[in-house]
């Protein structure tokens, strides 16, 4: 019964307040998983927690009601045309480099979808920053800035936390799989390990 009782269980709001805390002011937030859209759109749509920033699902964005919404609340985006291919498919990653160069601070929930733009995706945070040009993630301090947030991550500080709730654990198994991902196809592959290793910590002999 005890871990049933969910009542007091904070993760959502830490890892939402986590993920959006640090970001550049007026940024532009890609999300594609659901869980992580919840949380965030509560707290910036409905507690109005950083307002400033916009929050995007891009599961949603080929729905012509959602870019509706999307464009009537933040206008400013509408000036940016959305780049598509021959088809005439929206490149969302296209687009959010579009913005990135016009000047918006860009993140990015990194999925299985997104090795193409690996190259111009740096840690930050739960979230990756999109740039408009390639960087070297090894340069600047990156890595070390990112290993710092990770030691002082309350959602991340223990596997313990997580393992009877399960979309939290979802989420802790997701993030950390997808961040070894990134790092392996940077060829990180120490750092990449260890992302995997950390996945794996929440329960070892459960299919999560």
């Amino acid at each position: 019964a005890p871990f049933c009782n969910l009542s007091q269980n904070r993760l959502a709001y830490e890892f939402g307040s986590e993920s959006i805390a640090y970001l550049q002011p007026g940024a532009v937030v890609f999300l594609a998983g659901t869980n992580w859209d919840f949380v965030l759109r509560g707290l910036r749509y409905v507690s109005d927690w950083r307002p400033d920033l916009t929050v995007l699902n891009r599961d949603l964005l080929p729905a012509d009601w959602y870019r509706t919404w999307v464009f009537r609340r933040h206008p400013r985006l509408a000036g940016i045309p959305i780049p598509t291919d021959s088809t005439g498919r929206p490149l969302w990653g296209r687009w959010g480099q579009k913005l990135a160069a016009a000047g918006y601070p860009v993140y990015w929930e990194f999925t299985e979808r997104d090795f193409r733009l690996v190259p111009s995706l740096v840690p930050g945070g739960h979230l990756f920053e999109l740039l408009a040009q390639p960087v070297d993630v090894l340069g600047q301090g990156l890595l070390e800035q990112q290993e710092e947030f990770e030691r002082n991550s309350l959602f991340y500080s223990s596997p313990e936390r997580v393992r009877f709730d399960y979309d939290a654990k979802m989420m802790w198994v997701t993030n950390l799989y997808r961040a070894g991902m990134y790092y392996e196809s940077r060829g990180l592959l120490g750092r990449a390990k260890n992302m995997y290793k950390r996945a794996l910590s929440v329960k070892p002999d459960e299919d999560a």
